[in-house]
């Protein structure tokens, strides 16, 4: 690793910082880093094995609405399709909404330098529902009998599906993780008995890189954007690995004080060749603070370690002389 590499990272971050964007977001999540496949179509096979991870948020505690989001996923390397696949699943609960999304995915996997450009989709069903005995309005009637007094909304609980498709580009390789991403890519309309609730296109930039301190520890910053072009989210993180096992850092989300949000404290183990387990707490910077401790979420990943998993390897040539 060169310092012209470093300084190309760090001029990305400070344009980065340099958009100034407003945005409604999809779910939010800490360990970005740890998990491109949950926001990036393209990422599909790009752990070059099988790789599993599952991910369990509880944000800001406190509330008497914590919002509760789980996010499973695997994705693997095809030969002989020329690119990989991948499954996804999220559910997320938010007071009286719940929001589950299922999606299959393929990416096309394309050698570029000494790494793999991807180009990825993914086809999902997207159910929502919105349970109306959890809401109140001001002018509703709830002594003698519940009514909201509000033609829009319903009592009981209603819920519809409606198809969603994502898409991404992903560049990998020894020192680079570059993204361009798009959820929602047709902002389509979940219609409920009452109202209608969209999915709206939500834009992703990532770009990280790996930068050899020492012979055993290694420095991951990751600059992590988030837009739907009315609001946008961005954080820097930076993660500090010792002996490919142990690692540890943050991740900083909000460049101002409008957007301010919270410090991610991040560590985890590599458990076993195949296992890691990662583990961060949101210590609260916005006025949010008053009301709520902070947020927890734990990501853990399966990766098989194996590159050829539904396809034979190449035909190998043994030297006759050899054992």
């Amino acid at each position: 690793m060169n310092k012209t590499r470093l300084l190309l990272f760090l001029g990305v971050f400070l344009l980065s910082v340099s958009v100034k964007l407003q945005a409604q977001q999809e779910r939010q999540y800490s360990m970005t880093m740890l998990n491109p496949y949950a926001y990036n179509a393209g990422f599909a096979g790009q752990d070059y094995s099988l790789s599993a991870t599952g991910v369990f948020r509880r944000q800001w505690l406190g509330l008497g609405f914590t919002p509760i989001t789980q996010q499973v996923n695997a994705h693997a390397p095809i030969a002989s399709i020329g690119g990989g696949m991948g499954l996804n699943f999220e559910h997320d609960a938010f007071g009286p909404e719940r929001n589950m999304k299922i999606g299959l995915g393929y990416a096309y996997h394309l050698p570029l330098g000494n790494g793999i450009l991807s180009l990825g989709g993914r086809a999902n069903i997207s159910q929502r529902s919105l349970d109306g005995s959890q809401l109140r309005t001001p002018d509703g009637d709830y002594d003698a009998g519940f009514n909201h007094n509000d033609p829009l909304l319903s009592n009981t609980n209603e819920s519809g599906q409606t198809p969603t498709f994502d898409a991404g580009v992903y560049y990998r390789d020894e020192v680079w993780d570059i993204g361009i991403g798009v959820n929602n890519l047709t902002e389509s309309t979940v219609a409920l008995q009452s109202l209608s609730l969209t999915n709206f296109r939500t834009f992703s930039f990532n770009a990280g890189m790996t930068y050899e301190l020492t012979y055993a520890i290694n420095l991951k910053p990751q600059v992590f954007i988030q837009s739907d072009l009315v609001q946008t989210q961005m954080a820097a993180s930076l993660l500090a690995e010792y002996d490919e096992r142990y690692f540890a850092g943050a991740s900083f989300r909000g460049f101002e004080g409008s957007s301010r949000d919270a410090v991610a404290i991040i560590g985890g183990i590599q458990i076993s060749d195949k296992l890691r387990l990662a583990y961060s707490y949101d210590v609260i910077l916005s006025p949010f603070r008053e009301v709520s401790s902070g947020s927890h979420e734990i990501l853990l990943n399966y990766n098989l370690n194996q590159q050829y998993i539904f396809s034979k390897p190449p035909n190998t040539i043994y030297h006759p002389r050899a054992f």
